[in-house]
């Protein structure tokens, strides 16, 4: 965690951060993309996580209309 983000979390401005505006300090450009590479990392993980559910539920939904025929005792051929 980079001391920006540190901060951000200490004035409680996180979510409402839009832009970080640098004087190209060497130090500071570090900073900024380490954060960048953070958030990037987060988003991986959300997305990957957001589509293990959605295959979840999709797996889910085949699976009901099979139950609710053997329940019925429907043979399809």
């Amino acid at each position: 965690m980079t001391a920006i983000t540190e901060e951000i979390k200490t004035f409680e401005l996180t979510g409402k951060v839009v832009a970080i505006i640098t004087d190209n300090g060497s130090n500071v450009k570090k900073a900024v993309l380490s954060m960048q590479d953070e958030a990037q990392e987060k988003e991986n993980v959300r997305r990957t996580e957001r589509r293990a559910e959605k295959a979840k539920r999709s797996a889910q939904e085949k699976e009901e209309p099979a139950k609710k025929r053997k329940k019925m005792g429907t043979v399809i051929l």
